[in-house]
Parts: C-alpha cells; sequence; structure tokens
C-alpha cells in the first residue's frame, strides 16, 4: 500500500543524502506547530485527530496525556 511505498522512498532517500531516519510522532508534529505560531510556553491542548481525542499537557519539556479516547470518532 501506500505506506509502503513511503516507507521505500524514504529509505531510497536517506541513503542517497546520507542522513538518518527520524521517527516523528504525528500528533506531537501538530501541536508543536500550534506551540511554533502561538509562542505559548506550557500549552494545555485538546487533540481531536480521526477516533482519538486527546488532553495533553506541556511542561518541563514534556507532554503528559490526562485523558483520551480511543476509537470513538466525535
Amino acid at each position: 500500500g501506500p505506506l509502503i511505498v513511503v516507507a521505500t522512498v524514504v529509505r531510497a532517500l536517506a541513503q542517497l543524502y546520507d542522513k538518518p531516519i527520524v521517527g516523528v510522532n504525528h500528533c506531537i508534529g501538530h501541536i508543536e506547530m500550534g506551540r511554533l505560531i502561538t509562542g505559548a510556553a506550557n500549552p494545555v491542548v485538546l487533540y481531536v485527530s480521526g477516533g482519538n481525542t486527546q488532553i495533553i499537557a506541556y511542561s518541563e519539556h514534556r507532554y503528559r496525556i490526562f485523558g483520551e479516547t480511543i476509537d470513538i470518532a466525535v
């Protein structure tokens, strides 16, 4: 499927440019972008994406999930 194709392309590009492959949490990527745009230092976030809903707080360079639903689309 599509993920196999993307993984293959990423591996090829990493070898071509001699760069490491770094795993990134998609959810955290969205939150970090919000922090960058707003300048929020220690936000509390309601993250709603597909079947996952989470309440996440950021403090002392760490994320903490305070509550979540799994596989229940809102």
